[in-house]
């Protein structure tokens, strides 16, 4: 059970870190977008907008993942 306990903090960890890497690459996407003036070919509208809410969305994924690392101990049902 402790090794259980364990391994799943530890893949917590690995998942939240992961998350806001992948965040991280994508508001440097959404300031290369901005950077260019990237415009969709049809209606002619900006690209960066649209990485708004992934990076939210991941931000908000991230930081649920992190408190789940650190609150899980308090929360613990065996």
């Amino acid at each position: 059970a402790r090794l259980n306990h364990l391994i799943d903090g530890l893949w917590l960890a690995c998942m939240a870190a992961v998350i806001f890497f992948l965040g991280w690459w994508m508001f440097i996407g959404l300031q290369q977008q901005m950077e260019d003036g990237a415009v969709k070919g049809v209606l002619g509208w900006a690209v960066w907008p649209f990485y708004i809410p992934g990076i939210a969305a991941l931000l908000l994924w991230g930081t649920i993942a992190a408190f789940q690392v650190f609150e899980r101990d308090r929360y613990n049902v065996t």
